[in-house]
This record gives C-alpha cells, sequence and structure tokens, in this order.
C-alpha cells in the first residue's frame, strides 16, 4: 500500500486563476505537499497544457456577477 506522501507525487494539479498573488500561494501549498502542478492565467493557455499534463484535478477561479 502506497503511504500518502508517493500518492501525492503522483497526483497533478492544473490551477487556472488570473491573479498572480493566488497562483503563488497555491503553488507553495501544493510544492511543499509534493504535487505535480502547472498553472495558466486564462482558459485558453489551459487548454494548450491539459493535454500534455493529464491532470486529476482541476481548480479555477469562480466568478460571480
Amino acid at each position: 500500500m502506497n503511504d500518502l506522501f508517493s500518492i501525492a507525487s503522483e497526483l497533478r494539479v492544473m490551477v487556472i486563476d488570473d491573479t498572480h498573488s493566488n497562483l503563488t500561494k497555491i503553488k507553495g501549498t501544493l510544492a511543499s505537499e509534493n504535487y505535480k502542478h502547472a498553472f495558466a492565467n486564462n482558459g485558453e493557455k489551459a487548454f494548450k497544457i491539459i493535454p500534455n499534463f493529464s491532470p486529476n484535478l482541476i481548480l479555477k477561479e469562480n466568478i460571480n456577477e
């Protein structure tokens, strides 16, 4: 059975947010937990990254207007 550390190192998280400070905070958290991660500041860039990165989880900002 894999321990939590080895499982985290296999998971890939994609983060989409146009606020640089948000990306910086999230990057620090994901890196400290050894998650593989990719970032995009808009959907168009994300769609270019996703096919090669194959994320297990995609996090994006939600705008309620």
